[in-house]
């Protein structure tokens, strides 16, 4: 991809659909991304011994837009206060792999940006069931 992105510098086409996040263990990997194009979105994807609001002071101290946090590394902290200073410092939090409906339910009901899972349609069903529930009060 970085190759691509470094080809691409002269040209008009998008090599990356706005919608997409380029996410890698590699943090000079995504620097490098952010060098070469300023538009594409990056996240830093940690490993389950990093602490999440470690991850988010990083991720913003670099410059990468989000952080794919391991969901049990998340699942020990204080999840609305991760996310809210993730969201305080401009980086989006994904939790990854997320196949519990529980811990879905939570992650999203707290506010994360969005979950990694092998799962989506079930955590499409549960993000629309927690905007639902907020929405009426539940």
């Amino acid at each position: 991809m970085v190759d691509r992105l470094s080809r691409r510098r002269t040209s008009v086409d998008p090599v990356v659909d706005p919608a997409v996040v380029i996410s890698s263990f590699n943090v000079p990997t995504l620097e490098r991304v952010r060098e070469i194009d300023r538009s594409v979105d990056t996240a830093w994807l940690t490993l389950p011994d990093l602490e999440p609001l470690a991850a988010v002071r990083a991720a913003a101290h670099r410059d990468l837009q989000g952080v794919h946090v391991a969901h049990r590394a998340l699942s020990r902290a204080d999840v609305p206060g991760v996310v809210g200073r993730a969201h305080d410092l401009g980086v989006a939090l994904r939790p990854w792999t997320v196949n519990d409906a529980g811990e879905i339910r939570r992650f999203v009901a707290a506010g994360v940006d969005a979950v990694i899972t092998d799962r989506p349609s079930a955590a499409v069903a549960l993000r629309d069931a927690v905007a639902a529930d907020a929405s009426s009060g539940a």
